[in-house]
């Protein structure tokens, strides 16, 4: 298993200090830093990256809801705070866990479950849409009784030419930045192989 960077952002010694012995038990977590108020872990974030955020909320000068607000919406949050006030809150931020202090480490551990579960689920779905944006970046047409290999980023624009039908299929022109001439081509089902593409569609 890979393990998941762990950020702890809290003003209380204690509470910082209990948080980083249970990190320090698990094998696949791994402690990133550990920042006293909402400012350091600005600081922190801008040049360095957390796959999981222990976050207080009740802290000086930024509240932990009001630092979420300034991160990216994919970032994995487990709120730790003295006070329930904000549960219903946590939710609409999509926080993966809601730890009220005093946190024991049974509690932390059903949070971290949570948070590698939902990890991995990131990862999975990344890594199949990465997968199939290869699988589709490029496709092949037919010019002069050949077949071409066209690069999907290299299309301009596709054209429908109805006055140059000759089969039952709609004939479509490519025009592509390093071909003088048009390439004609029936492709059929290149519908199905553009869908993405940031190509414009005339006809």
């Amino acid at each position: 298993m890979t393990k998941i960077g762990c950020l702890i952002v809290e003003d209380e010694p204690n509470a910082g200090q209990l948080l980083q012995d249970y990190i320090s038990k698990v094998p696949y977590l791994t402690l990133k830093g550990t920042c006293f108020d909402a400012l350091e872990a600005m600081d922190f974030l801008s040049h360095s990256q957390a796959d999981l955020i222990f976050l207080d909320i009740n802290m000086p000068d930024l509240t932990g809801i009001q630092l979420l607000d300034m991160l990216p919406k994919e970032q994995k949050i487990v709120f730790t705070t003295a006070s329930s006030d904000y549960a219903i809150q946590s939710y609409e931020y999509n926080a993966v866990d809601y730890l009220l202090k005093p946190i024991s480490f049974q509690r932390f551990m059903m949070a971290v479950n949570k948070a590698v579960q939902v990890i991995n689920d990131q990862q999975k779905n990344a890594g199949a849409f990465q997968s199939s944006s290869q699988a589709e970046d490029y496709l092949f047409i037919k010019s002069d009784k050949k077949m071409i290999r066209v690069n999907l980023r290299d299309i301009l624009y596709i054209e429908a030419l109805k006055e140059m039908v000759t089969s039952p299929q709609n004939n479509k022109v490519v025009y592509l930045p390093y071909e003088a001439t048009a390439m004609l081509s029936s492709l059929g089902g290149i519908r199905e192989m553009l869908a993405g593409p940031s190509a414009e569609r005339k006809g």
